[in-house]
């Protein structure tokens, strides 16, 4: 798997989604999300190209109204934005407390 295989996925995601063929974006999603956990398996995943396909493959599921699964989804992302912000403001207060010393 490469980083542009999870691009080009991601773009023909995009535009089934766009095409409302949402059977296809959803596969799509799915296999950019492979991708792309396989390109940043060093960040155990967190990492912010990886939420971004759960949100769109929340986006899918939702609007196939199955609503469960854009729920389970939609977490999944936070909870990689939250692991992001936490990293992000222990990073920033490490530097901080470095310089000042």
């Amino acid at each position: 798997l490469h980083i542009n295989v999870a691009a080009v996925r991601f773009q023909q995601g995009a535009l089934a989604f766009q095409r409302d063929r949402l059977e296809d974006a959803y596969m799509h999603f799915r296999e950019c999300l492979r991708a792309r956990k396989y390109v940043y398996a060093y960040s155990k995943g967190y990492h912010l190209e990886v939420s971004t396909v759960l949100h769109e493959l929340g986006c899918v599921a939702f609007a196939q109204k199955r609503v469960g699964k854009a729920n389970e989804v939609f977490m999944d992302e936070k909870g990689i934005l939250d692991q992001l912000c936490e990293e992000a403001t222990t990073s920033s207060s490490s530097s901080s407390s470095s310089s000042s010393s």
